[in-house]
């Protein structure tokens, strides 16, 4: 599982780096609209996601791709817990005490980012 998760990241570090990249920048050549299907013309608008859409169907002052947002507020959820659940050091220390294994207790909660190695 840490080998798929380590392929899946370099995936996603390789997109991120050509999405960024000055030398190379991106052409979008969607040809139809995400929401309605439909021929895209202008003005039409394209997400780094590749997800393009007319501006009419989109709502006003949308910043994020309706077709990915709800992945997106999920995995914002999970952070904003796990950053919730730092602060909680009595549960922390609950749960290496009922642990067999205190060690595995501590880097499990090391690999959802409750251990922050910087000074609050």
């Amino acid at each position: 599982m840490i080998k798929s998760y380590r392929t899946e990241t370099t995936k996603k570090q390789a997109e991120v780096a050509a999405l960024t990249s000055e030398e190379q920048p991106q052409v979008f050549q969607n040809t139809s609209c995400t929401a309605c299907g439909g021929q895209l013309d202008l003005p039409s608008v394209h997400f780094m996601c590749k997800h393009s859409y007319h501006q009419r169907c989109l709502v006003e002052n949308e910043t994020e791709c309706p077709a990915c947002a709800r992945a997106h507020s999920t995995i914002r959820e999970i952070r904003r817990a796990n950053q919730m659940a730092a602060d909680q050091h009595d549960l922390f220390l609950a749960e290496v005490q009922e642990a067999e294994d205190g060690f595995g207790a501590t880097a499990r909660m090391f690999s959802k980012g409750l251990l922050s190695l910087q000074a609050p």
